[in-house]
């Protein structure tokens, strides 16, 4: 019996769940530290970046390798505004995302309200 055989010639597609528990988009959210939700079409490993580059060539990693889900946290603090950060992702087979189908993901963060 033959098996057929899947050759993936495309980099994972990758889709954002949530920015910072926001689930909608465009992501808002009140957290200067916000965690990025992502899922993928198969198992892979992701990163995120504010530059819009490789898989390769971004530094911070995502929880989830191997994986259909991926938390991932930037190690900075964003002020108040609008701000992009970049997802790319690598499969089993070493496929990966690039800057031309990276998940640019805008979001803002808001000043939170004041409590008196």
């Amino acid at each position: 019996v033959l098996l057929p055989v899947i050759i993936r010639s495309h980099s994972p597609v990758i889709s954002v769940f949530s920015v910072g528990g926001n689930q909608s988009s465009p992501y808002q959210t009140a957290d200067d530290t916000p965690a990025f939700v992502l899922t993928t079409d198969r198992n892979a490993a992701c990163r995120i970046s504010q530059t819009d580059t490789n898989f390769s060539s971004m530094t911070w990693g995502c929880a989830g390798d191997g994986s259909l889900v991926h938390t991932c946290t930037a190690p900075v603090t964003f002020a108040p505004g609008n701000h992009i950060i970049y997802a790319s992702c690598r499969d089993a087979a070493g496929i990966e995302n690039n800057s031309s189908n990276n998940e640019d993901i805008p979001f803002t963060v808001v000043a939170p309200t004041p409590t008196t």
